[in-house]
């Protein structure tokens, strides 16, 4: 019996489009970020295909953790390789068996933990992506990237504007001299 149950509940997670529990996870993650004032996570495909190839070893390898065993990587070491720019990167992971809600599990174990709710929190970051896999065994994992994307050029003009006014507006005289 229990056989038969665990073997549906896998039929159940694997049946569900990835991608969208990926968005939606996404988009509870911002929702959460909005409540405490602050701005979206702009959806990153590289960085969730980078975060789903890393669910997808974790799965397939049996193992959990940020570093990869095969090769050391880390997030920031798997985003470079992937072409994906960033200033600062952090990385949650979840791993849940037999998860009922596969968007609440990982967004609300993420929130329990002080670590992984700080990352989600953290006002620098702008963009990310999710990636997850399912195992043969009822197990979920969940990878989501966090990026602070670094200054482009495009973006030059508006930053130095308001590091100029920052630095010289106090030094303005008040007559205009």
């Amino acid at each position: 019996m229990a056989r038969q149950k665990l073997e549906k509940h896998i039929d159940t997670i694997q049946s569900i489009p990835p991608h969208s529990v990926e968005v939606a996870i996404h988009h509870a993650i911002n929702e959460i970020r909005l409540w405490q004032g602050l701005g979206d996570l702009m959806w990153d495909e590289d960085a969730a295909a980078v975060a789903r190839l890393h669910s997808d070893n974790m799965a397939a390898d049996c193992f959990f953790a940020h570093e990869d065993p095969h090769d050391g990587s880390s997030v920031g070491d798997r985003l470079a390789r992937a072409g994906v720019p960033w200033a600062v990167c952090r990385e949650n992971l979840f791993l849940g068996r037999n998860v009922s809600d596969p968007v609440a599990a990982p967004v609300d174990g993420w929130m329990q933990s002080p670590g992984h709710r700080a990352n989600i929190l953290t006002p620098a970051f702008d963009a990310g992506g999710i990636g997850l896999a399912a195992d043969s065994y009822g197990g979920l994992y969940v990878t989501q990237c966090f990026l602070h994307r670094p200054l482009t050029m495009c973006d030059a003009p508006s930053a130095l504007s308001r590091l100029w006014s920052t630095l010289f507006a106090p030094c303005v005289h008040p007559q205009g001299r």
